[in-house]
């Protein structure tokens, strides 16, 4: 079902993916997707990971996203 979903949400236009957990194990699963749906534009962020849970890393994942043209209010 996870990959169903996630071709059905490229096939509706959505290309940016964010992972909200403690720690990323689906961005695999959505990079192999995006693969095998030719979808180079996909793109999959983690917002945490495993013992880095604080400011530094949601920033940087923020920051991630940012730089691949997604859109981010910083103020």
């Amino acid at each position: 079902e996870f990959e169903k979903t996630t071709r059905a949400l490229l096939a509706d236009g959505f290309t940016t993916f964010i992972e909200s957990s403690a720690h990323p194990v689906l961005t695999i699963g959505l990079q192999e997707t995006f693969e095998a749906a030719d979808a180079s534009t996909a793109l999959a962020v983690p917002s945490l990971r495993r013992d880095e849970g604080g400011l530094d890393r949601f920033l940087l994942s923020v920051g991630q996203a940012w730089t691949h043209g997604v859109p981010v209010d910083w103020t």
